[in-house]
C-alpha cells in the first residue's frame, strides 16, 4: 500500500491498517472517492496499539493543499472536531467525553459525519453527539488518519468505509397523468 519513514498502511484480515512508528507523527490515506460538498461519510475503526493522547479518525472536505476537517477519537475515549487550515489546527469542538464511545483497545467504534453546506452532524455508534456550523471549507475529498502524540507506535484498523452524496434541492416531480397537484 503506502509506506513512509513515519508510518504506513496495509490490508490485514480485510481491514485497512494505518500505523505510525514514532512519537508526534501523523499518517493519513485518501479515500478513493470524488470530492463532495454534501455527503454522509461513515467508517468503523478500532485502535490496535494506542496510548493516551494518540488519536485517529476521519478527514473530510480534504483539499489539494491538505486543508480539511477532522473528526477524531483519542485512545482514552474522547472525541473532538478540528479544522486544519494553512497547517494550523482550529478546534471546533474540544476533546469531549461522550457516552457514545466504547473505550478500550480492539473495540470497534463507528464514526459518521453528515454534511449539508455549512451544517455538520457527528455520530458515534449511531448516536448524534455534536453538530456545528462552519463554512470555511466548501468541498473536498475524504481520508482516514492516525496520530501518535507521545507513544512510539500507534496502529488503528478501519473497516466498512461508506461515502454517499446527499442530493440537495431536489424538485419533486408529478406524473402529468396524475390527479395530484403539487
Amino acid at each position: 500500500m503506502r509506506e513512509t519513514d513515519r508510518g504506513g498502511s496495509s490490508i490485514h484480515d480485510g481491514r485497512l491498517n494505518l500505523a505510525v512508528r514514532q512519537s508526534n507523527a501523523f499518517f493519513f490515506i485518501r479515500a478513493p472517492a470524488p470530492e463532495q460538498r454534501d455527503f454522509y461519510f461513515e467508517v468503523s475503526l478500532r485502535s490496535e496499539v494506542c496510548e493516551d493522547g494518540d488519536e485517529y479518525g476521519m478527514m473530510y472536505r480534504l483539499g489539494p493543499f491538505y486543508d480539511h476537517y477532522r473528526f477524531t477519537l483519542t485512545c482514552e475515549g474522547l472525541a473532538r472536531v478540528l479544522r486544519v487550515s494553512d497547517e494550523k489546527e482550529i478546534v471546533l469542538i474540544p476533546s469531549t467525553q461522550t457516552y457514545a464511545v466504547i473505550p478500550g483497545l480492539r473495540v470497534d467504534n463507528h464514526l459518521a459525519v453528515w454534511a449539508s453546506g455549512s451544517q455538520f452532524h457527528f455520530l458515534i455508534n449511531d448516536l448524534e453527539v455534536f453538530s456545528i456550523q462552519d463554512d470555511e471549507l466548501k468541498t473536498g475529498g475524504f481520508g482516514l488518519f492516525v496520530r501518535s502524540r507521545r507513544s512510539q507506535q500507534t496502529t488503528v484498523s478501519f473497516d466498512y468505509l461508506y461515502i454517499s452524496e446527499i442530493q440537495q434541492n431536489v424538485t419533486p416531480t408529478v406524473n402529468p397523468d396524475s390527479d395530484i397537484t403539487p
